[in-house]
């Protein structure tokens, strides 16, 4: 697939090439064939219809020849900008010689009788001249062009391989995170079976079923909106609340002007997550989690906040708070910070992260 990725590009690298360089060959002999019948009526009093059809073939020869060129350029190698602009010299010469050459057979053969055949290189010179330039312009041209295009393509493929890489970190660290959460929900399901509380059992096992379904048609790097994680939140709490419905009180307050905002899914699972098993399933007491959502300018917080227990709970940064931090600079490099531990009594969780939107 990147082989063909990569082949549909220099196609469309070619053909955006040649139009470009069949748009400004015509321009170029087109307009000069114009201005020069334009000149000749306006200025200088002429008007020779037996000479247009004459300069309409060497205009037409002067086309091909450019073409030609821009056959050469487009095949170059790859050099210093120096070696491509003595290669122009030389084609533009070549070019030029041809021009002459074909101008003059021309008008001998369509015009004898206008006295052509004495011409000197003297005589000659001032329009070669004009065509060198003529030719030598049409060939920086074209390799500006050529380098242009080609610039351009290098950096699309290196943004679209920064992405794929991206697409494909991201992924690993959901899936790294899967194995932890799952682990912790058998273990739920196989405490409230050792404790008979088999109905509780059984609707965690049907919570967690609909949780995965949802978390799963969801792709590792998409990001979901502030409303839609909180919603894959409130289902894992309900699975959780099966186990430690007496002593887990949730609240959650979003200021009404993000629920839009953007986030990476499941960003805030391991706050959760360690919220239940740090402080929840270590008390006998009522734990409060609290997650608020604020927006300031074009900044996002979460913060996620949960009562301490005087049990010896959390213990530093663990795999999960890791993986909140990877998944954060993968997404938004230095713009985004998790900032976590004690204040007050609570254990606060903060994620600040720019503002996006589907609709920005």
């Amino acid at each position: 697939m990147a082989g063909i990725g990569f082949f549909k590009t220099r196609r469309s690298r070619l053909q955006r090439e040649w139009t470009v360089a069949i748009v400004a060959t015509v321009c170029l002999w087109v307009g000069q064939f114009v201005l020069l019948t334009v000149e000749r009526v306006a200025v200088l009093g002429e008007f020779q219809p037996a000479m247009f059809l004459p300069r309409l073939i060497v205009t037409g020869a002067a086309i091909l020849i450019s073409l030609g060129l821009a056959a050469i350029v487009f095949r170059l190698p790859q050099r210093s900008l120096g070696a491509q602009g003595f290669i122009g010299l030389g084609c533009a010469f070549a070019a030029t010689l041809l021009h002459a050459a074909a101008n003059l057979a021309t008008f001998l053969s369509l015009l004898p009788a206008n006295g052509h055949g004495d011409v000197t290189i003297a005589a000659y010179a001032p329009p070669m001249m004009q065509w060198f330039w003529s030719y030598f312009g049409l060939i920086a041209l074209l390799i500006a062009i050529k380098y242009a295009l080609r610039v351009e393509e290098s950096e699309r493929r290196i943004a679209s391989l920064e992405r794929s890489e991206l697409q494909a970190q991201m992924a690993a660290l959901r899936y790294q995170l899967n194995p932890h959460f799952i682990f912790n929900a058998m273990n739920s399901i196989i405490t409230l079976i050792g404790e008979n509380r088999n109905a509780d059992a059984e609707a965690m096992v049907e919570n967690l079923s609909d949780f995965f379904r949802r978390t799963l048609e969801l792709a590792p790097q998409e990001a979901v909106s502030i409303a839609e994680e909180l919603a894959l939140q409130k289902l894992y709490l309900d699975i959780e609340r099966a186990r430690f419905s007496d002593r887990l009180i949730v609240e959650t307050h979003i200021a009404p002007d993000v629920g839009d905002a953007l986030v990476p899914v499941l960003i805030t699972q391991p706050l959760v997550e360690n919220a239940v098993r740090h402080s929840v399933a270590m008390s006998s007491q009522p734990i409060q989690l609290c997650t608020s959502v604020t927006r300031s300018a074009d900044r996002v917080s979460i913060e996620i906040r949960n009562t301490l227990t005087s049990r010896k709970g959390r213990q530093g940064p663990g795999v999960g708070l890791a993986n909140i931090a990877a998944r954060l600079a993968a997404r938004y490099g230095s713009a985004a910070s998790l900032e976590y531990g004690p204040v007050d009594g609570d254990y606060v969780a903060t994620i600040n992260f720019p503002f996006e939107c589907r609709a920005c």
